[in-house]
C-alpha cells in the first residue's frame, strides 16, 4: 500500500501548501475561470481554475489505485478523521456519479486551524476518483461560488484518459 498511500499523502501536502499560498483573483464578480487539464500520471483529465484563482483555496484531483476501504485509511491518517462521514448525496458527472462528502478537518503536515473539505468519490473501473475542494471556513462562507464554480464543473469534467 506505499505506492497508493504516497498518492493520497502527496494530495494532502499539496492540499496544505496550496490551500495557504495560492494567490488572490477572480472572487469579485463570483466566476473563476476553469480551464482544460490532464494528468497522465494520474489517468485523468478534466478541468482545472486558472492558476492564481484563491488565496485561501485548492482544487486537487487524483485517483488511488485501491479500495474505497483503502482510501478512507489513508486519508484519516492524514487528517483528524476517524472515518469518512455520512455522505451527502450525490453528484451525476458526465462520466461518473459521485459520491459528496463534507466535513471540517485539520490536515498533518498544514498551517494550524481548521480546513473545510469538499470531497468527491467516484469508482472507476481500475481506481478511485478523488476531488478535493479545501477551503478555510470563513473563505468557504465568503465566496459561496467556490462550491458551485469550481467543485462542481471540476466533478462534471472529470474522466479517465483512454
Amino acid at each position: 500500500m506505499n505506492g497508493k498511500r504516497s498518492l493520497v499523502v502527496i494530495a494532502c501536502s499539496l492540499l496544505a501548501i496550496t490551500a495557504c499560498t495560492a494567490l488572490q483573483s477572480g472572487h469579485g464578480s463570483g466566476m473563476i475561470a476553469m480551464v482544460p487539464f490532464a494528468s497522465d500520471e494520474h489517468g485523468i483529465r478534466g478541468v482545472t481554475p486558472l492558476e492564481g484563482w484563491s488565496d485561501q483555496a485548492a482544487l486537487v484531483q487524483q485517483s488511488f489505485p485501491g479500495t474505497k476501504d483503502e482510501l478512507v485509511s489513508v486519508i484519516a491518517e492524514q487528517t483528524d478523521l476517524i472515518a469518512l462521514p455520512r455522505s451527502i448525496g450525490t453528484y451525476k458527472g458526465s462520466t461518473f456519479t459521485w459520491d459528496l462528502y463534507t466535513f471540517e478537518t485539520q490536515i498533518q503536515d498544514a498551517e494550524p486551524g481548521i480546513y473545510r473539505v469538499d470531497m468527491g468519490l467516484a469508482e472507476g473501473e481500475s481506481a478511485i476518483h478523488l476531488v478535493f475542494l479545501i477551503t478555510v471556513p470563513a473563505e468557504y462562507a465568503t465566496h459561496p461560488a467556490l462550491y458551485e464554480t469550481v467543485f462542481t464543473h471540476a466533478l462534471y469534467a472529470l474522466t479517465p484518459i483512454e
